[in-house]
């Protein structure tokens, strides 16, 4: 997938695909009305290449009305995504999201101090927490890109600090963390 390129609404489907995956957030799409089709497809785990344009099209109106929408809504001014392929340095020069403050969830903050900084211990969904639950000693695998976007001119992560934090105390330096980022984007 590395150097693919997808415009806003893939990127956006692809998101909200993973998110009826994801351990912590799937639960937040119980009653979203979706199609039969995408929902067998969605508890099969069919990959993304099978989906009709018209479940994508169901993946970004889930997503853009969701928990996550504010966040979506980040994506709306960039039309055209790259993946690309960060080593540890490159995904520690980007920021954080403001849920992440410490100091009261207003302002954005480097990616590396969320990476160190405290588990948010009334946030189940604190990915931390989560990255915390897989062991050490488990390799690090990566099925979905994260996001990045630029906000206020600063590299921000929008979705995949889960995978970040996991990607992040890997051993393999070798290793890259897939990111879709804004074409003319770098870290």
């Amino acid at each position: 997938m590395q150097n693919a390129v997808a415009d806003r609404d893939e990127v956006k489907a692809r998101w909200g695909y993973s998110e009826l995956f994801s351990q912590r957030f799937a639960s937040d799409y119980s009653s979203v009305n979706l199609s039969a089709a995408l929902r067998d497809k969605a508890s099969k785990k069919a990959d993304f290449s099978e989906l009709l344009p018209s479940e994508r099209a169901e993946l970004v109106v889930m997503l853009s009305g969701g928990p996550r929408n504010g966040l979506a809504a980040s994506l709306d001014a960039i039309e055209t995504f790259q993946c690309s392929a960060w080593s540890k340095e490159e995904l520690g020069r980007v920021w954080a999201i403001s849920a992440f403050d410490p100091n009261g969830k207003q302002h954005i903050i480097p990616y590396l101090s969320f990476l160190a900084g405290p588990r948010l211990s009334n946030d189940p969904n604190d990915p931390r927490s989560a990255a915390d639950q897989v062991t050490t000693t488990t390799p690090f695998k990566q099925d979905t890109p994260g996001i990045a976007t630029s906000l206020s001119s600063v590299p921000v992560l929008v979705d995949g600090y889960c995978r970040s934090v996991l990607f992040m105390r890997s051993e393999n330096t070798l290793e890259r963390f897939l990111v879709w980022v804004p074409l003319t984007f770098m870290p």
